[in-house]
């Protein structure tokens, strides 16, 4: 019995799913590639404490999901069911159905043996312990083993084994001409027994559910500052492009080389130029010009020796002032000393002495925030500094609330 403080864990979107196949009914997750649908039933299964089973039906025959033919014996088929129901793997209801059709068969045909199909051992080890079983490529296996899936997707069983209530069970799969994969489209008698739901990941779910731990923080900056290249499709010549996986597969390759604090520019410039589109294709040349940039100067050089590099801050054009900015809206404020506060209010000024475009989306977020958890102080006395901005805001504000 999964309690409420394990489900607690869960984000909403995970609860979502989690509800939807707890119901009884058969999830499906359509999505663009490396999206995270296979992550997502991992974490729903690892915050849970729960079993995951991963199957891929693209790598799969008809034998794989139950469909291999075997000659059974009726009366050690009896003595099987005897001990799964001692040990609990199937209940007494079922053990009761399958045991009256076995001496049914004995009675009527005057022979204890009979064909069946084998139940896989990831089926029956399923029903021992809280598990989630992950259907994975649906649409792109073959008609015989789509149909096999089916039946467990449909009926909570393989053959004549029933899977239990603590099994949960979901299927995923891509789009198909939209995202340049190769499918077989589902008809809908098919599509009307799922809940085909389109899954799709936002760059702060990642971040906030995977990242934060996980990924190098210049790559987590980045895509902050440039969320479009989250996920960046490829044309129909690319084979390789920017997605939530190959992120996440760039940052492990250059956290096990260096790290998760590497040297930008002598460390991961070099390697990122040279097999940096290997993993995210085009994306990498932004990447490289980002880091490039932090190089030379960061947040974090900006926050604790504004005096040493305002000079280098005020060539900066109005793209890198913006990533900076950003950036900001992560540092936890209440954390910094008077020293690291001021050296902030004089990089907004600066920027404000250039074009104020740039600074109006920070000052909206602080004063947004202002009264979440002990951030009043910090944020008021930054927000003093720019009573003349905040106040052409409330004008504009009103402005448009007029029209």
């Amino acid at each position: 019995m999964i309690n409420e403080d394990k489900l607690n864990r869960l984000s909403k979107r995970e609860r979502l799913y989690y509800d939807i196949m707890k119901s009884g009914n058969s999830l499906y997750l359509q999505g663009y590639p490396g999206t995270a649908k296979s992550a997502i039933g991992l974490s729903i299964a690892n915050k849970l404490e729960m079993k995951y089973v991963d199957k891929r039906l693209s790598q799969m025959d008809e034998t794989d999901i139950g469909l291999y033919p075997v000659l059974k014996n009726s009366y050690i088929e009896l003595e099987k069911i005897y001990k799964l129901r001692k040990v609990g793997v199937i209940t007494e209801e079922i053990y009761e159905k399958i045991k009256n059709n076995i001496l049914i068969n004995i009675k009527e045909q005057n022979d204890a043996d009979s064909l069946s199909f084998a139940v896989p051992q990831w089926a029956l080890d399923a029903n021992t312990e809280p598990t989630i079983i992950h259907i994975e490529e649906l649409n792109r296996a073959n008609s015989h083993v789509r149909n096999a899936a089916l039946q467990m997707l449909n009926e909570r069983q393989i053959g004549d084994t029933h899977f239990n209530d603590n099994v949960l069970i979901m299927a995923s799969g891509n789009y198909g001409e939209i995202d340049g994969t190769e499918v077989d489209e589902m008809d809908l008698a098919l599509s009307n027994r799922l809940v085909i739901y389109d899954h799709n990941l936002s760059l702060d779910e990642w971040i906030k559910e995977y990242a934060e731990e996980r990924v190098l923080q210049i790559i987590i900056d980045y895509l902050r500052a440039k969320p479009r290249e989250f996920i960046k499709l490829p044309s129909k010549k690319e084979m390789r492009w920017a997605s939530p996986r190959s992120w996440t597969n760039l940052s492990k390759f250059l956290s096990f080389r260096y790290g998760m604090s590497p040297n930008i520019k002598d460390e991961l410039i070099p390697v990122l130029l040279e097999v940096g589109e290997s993993f995210i294709g085009r994306s990498v040349s932004e990447f490289v010009r980002y880091c490039q940039d932090v190089s030379n100067i960061s947040i974090k050089d900006i926050i604790e020796k504004w005096e040493e590099v305002k000079d280098e801050v005020s060539n900066f054009n109005r793209a890198r002032l913006s990533e900076i900015i950003s950036n900001l809206k992560f540092i936890d404020l209440t954390q910094l000393n008077d020293h690291e506060i001021n050296n902030i209010i004089s990089f907004l000024k600066s920027v404000w002495e250039r074009s104020g475009d740039e600074l109006t989306p920070y000052l909206l977020y602080l004063t947004e925030t202002s009264y979440k958890g002990n951030n009043f102080d910090v944020h008021i006395k930054i927000l003093q500094n720019f009573k003349e901005k905040l106040k052409s805001l409330k004008e504009l504000a009103n402005i448009n609330l007029k029209k």
